[in-house]
C-alpha cells in the first residue's frame, strides 16, 4: 500500500499542481488573444510579452514548492501568505488556501 504523505509533501504537490494549472490557462489565453491579433495582421509582441510576464507566477510556484520539499522557513511563511490571498477567491480559492493553511500551519513539523 502506498506510504501517506506528510502535510509539507502535500502542500507541495498543491503548489505544482496550482502552477500546471496557471500554465494551461496563460497558454489557453493567450492563444485567444493572439488568433484574432495575428488575423488582424497586428503586431504580436505585447500579448507574447504579457503572456510571458505571467508565467513567472507558475514558476514562483514550483521554487515555492521545491522549497516546501526542502523544509525551508522562508517556503513555510511565502506558502502561508498565498494560502492567506487565496482565502479571498470564494469559493474555490477559500477551500484551497484554508486547505492549504492547516497544512502549513498545522502541519509543518508532522
Amino acid at each position: 500500500m502506498a506510504e501517506e504523505l506528510s502535510p509539507r509533501r502535500k502542500a507541495a504537490r498543491i503548489f505544482r499542481l496550482l502552477s500546471w494549472l496557471q500554465i494551461i490557462l496563460c497558454i489557453l489565453i493567450l492563444v485567444a488573444i493572439l488568433i484574432p491579433t495575428i488575423s488582424e495582421g497586428r503586431n504580436p509582441v505585447g500579448p507574447l510579452a504579457i503572456g510571458m510576464v505571467f508565467l513567472i507566477i507558475p514558476w514562483l510556484y514550483r521554487k515555492l514548492a521545491a522549497g516546501i520539499d526542502a523544509k525551508r522557513e522562508w517556503a513555510r511563511t511565502v506558502g502561508i501568505i498565498v494560502g492567506v490571498l487565496m482565502l479571498a477567491g470564494v469559493p474555490i480559492g477559500t477551500l484551497i488556501g484554508g486547505y492549504l493553511l492547516y497544512l502549513l500551519i498545522g502541519g509543518w513539523d508532522a
